[in-house]
């Protein structure tokens, strides 16, 4: 009986209500649309008075001769960029071969011709021989 009072008076309540449609008056679009190009207004200023709009593109080569004059505050993708032209200038360096190899992320090793346990060819190892 409780459960059948409860069921009933949750009907009667939900009978009750009526949905009220979202009241919108007639500025409240163009208040929005002001507000979005205020916001876009003062990103553009904020960029002009903080940014260096004039400047041209900072070449790659250019970011990396700055971050090898700073190897302490670098990234992992920073230091790799630094120890591969290091590589580059000195090919036969053991150390810096061993350092380009810890810094880069390990390689897929999965996929259609890389499967575990298959050999590089997508065959077993000493299959076909």
């Amino acid at each position: 009986a409780h459960v059948a009072a409860r069921a009933e008076a949750g009907r009667r309540l939900l009978a009750g209500r009526v949905a009220a449609a979202p009241v919108v008056g007639h500025h409240d679009r163009l208040w929005v649309l002001s507000g979005i190009a205020a916001t876009a207004a003062g990103a553009l200023v904020l960029y002009v008075l903080t940014g260096s709009p004039g400047l041209p593109d900072q070449a790659y080569e250019r970011r990396v001769d700055d971050w090898a004059n700073r190897l302490d505050t670098l990234e992992p993708a920073q230091l790799a960029a630094v120890t591969a032209r290091v590589v580059e200038q000195r090919p036969g360096d053991r150390q810096a071969l061993a350092m380009l190899g810890a810094g880069l992320p390990p390689p897929d090793r999965t996929g259609p011709d890389r499967r575990p346990g298959l050999g590089a060819a997508g065959r077993e190892p000493g299959a076909g021989q």
